[in-house]
């Protein structure tokens, strides 16, 4: 995949006239004719669709390449909305707003539509993706085509409920489809969650990808949840998914490969336009360290020891919560001072963690997950906080910028 945004990531688009396609690069066959309408809606009949010719792999394909490139415009908005960057002198003014008043309505390419409308258009091929797919699921007449529609449908349920989830964060209460009721964000996440059980059901095997992802993706939705609601047992379930992930696949990383490159050498090396936020200074930034992925990234490893932590803090088991923190990857390279780590020094060494984690108190316990948080989804759009400690997300926008009810 390459991107589409420009050095200095400026878009400007008429997002009321403009074509869209649905499965960007997929070649001629696979293309998708779409609408062009007055509003531009991307909830309301945004294809004019085939739907028995269509490949959902392919929609999905698609939906990933739209989700990329408006993710790869939007991240910048909200790196500079958060704490995490800080404007300079020579920063234009937009940017500068941004930075100033961490409200994203503020920002021209975020706001006017292209960079959500394209995650919009992404999480609506999915949507479609799944529909066809149940489709040739039932359609399907010996185990081969029962088995390549599974596949196909385990796919696009996966990947739809990854993009439900990263909108309900950004947007709040929204429809989830043309026509939908709007639902509120935890409504969303139940939407998502229900989406990754059944691609765990649909697994083939214990070890299939994409059932692993699936458990791991369940136990950052239910620990949100459970969060939210003061749940217990949905913290519990969250902290067994983990488990049951890591088991299979202890380094899991469940990301997007993108590259980060604009953001180093343009806006911090070469224009000097940003610099990180205070407490963000050691933070490799994702292009310049071979271990981050570069791209958008719903959960890893580290992310799972973190969620286990956090839960079991959360019920009141401190010494579990030790121990996950412990366990957490991270903590022996991290580059935000937990356990007194120099950024620049060596790695901890594991009788240096466990000395450090026994001697923590609960407060102790939540400022070091917290701050491995920071590290953790660094430069991903996850950073729920403006310099001035106000939430960033979600961002108020009228329904007529992207959709009419």
């Amino acid at each position: 995949m390459k991107t589409t945004l420009n050095p200095k990531g400026s878009m400007p688009r008429d997002t009321a006239t403009r074509t869209r396609t649905l499965a960007r690069s997929l070649g001629a066959a696979a293309l998708i004719a779409t609408v062009a309408g007055a509003c531009d809606l991307d909830l309301v009949n945004p294809t004019i669709l085939a739907r028995d010719e269509v490949d959902p792999n392919l929609l999905v394909n698609g939906a990933i390449e739209r989700w990329m490139t408006g993710w790869n415009s939007g991240v910048i908005s909200e790196w500079y909305a958060s704490d995490e960057a800080i404007a300079t002198p020579e920063t234009d003014v937009g940017n500068t707003l941004l930075d100033e008043t961490g409200d994203l309505s503020a920002s021209a390419s975020y706001y006017s539509g292209y960079a959500l409308s394209e995650m919009l258009d992404g999480r609506e091929s999915t949507r479609i993706a799944v529909a066809r797919a149940e489709e040739m699921y039932d359609a399907a007449v010996d185990s081969a085509q029962k088995a390549r529609a599974a596949t196909a449908l385990q796919r696009a349920k996966a990947y739809n409920a990854w993009f439900v989830t990263g909108m309900a964060r950004r947007r709040g209460e929204q429809p989830i489809q043309p026509g939908g009721e709007r639902l509120s964000e935890l409504a969303q996440y139940e939407h998502a969650l229900g989406y990754m059980q059944d691609v765990v059901a649909l697994a083939p095997a214990q070890t299939d990808s994409l059932r692993i992802f699936a458990l791991a993706g369940s136990a950052r939705l239910q620990w949100i949840l459970g969060q939210a609601g003061n749940d217990d047992q949905r913290l519990r379930d969250a902290i067994a998914s983990a488990e049951a992930a890591l088991a299979l696949s202890p380094d899991l990383v469940w990301a997007f490969a993108w590259p980060y490159a604009y953001i180093t050498d343009w806006y911090i090396n070469n224009w000097g336009i940003a610099l990180p936020g205070p407490g963000f200074e050691n933070i490799p930034i994702p292009a310049n360290d071979a271990t981050t992925p570069p791209g958008d990234m719903f959960v890893d490893a580290d992310a799972l020891w973190l969620i286990m932590a956090d839960a079991h803090l959360r019920l009141g088991e401190t010494e579990e919560a030790r121990e996950a923190l412990a366990s957490t990857p991270l903590l022996a390279n991290n580059h935000v001072g937990v356990a007194g780590r120099d950024p620049e020094g060596a790695p901890l060494t594991q009788a240096e963690i466990d000395a450090w984690a026994a001697s923590l108190d609960s407060d102790g316990i939540r400022h070091a997950i917290d701050e491995l948080w920071r590290e953790n989804f660094y430069l991903r759009g996850h950073r729920n906080l403006s310099n001035t400690g106000a939430p960033i997300f979600p961002v108020p926008m009228p329904d007529e910028a992207l959709e009419v009810q």
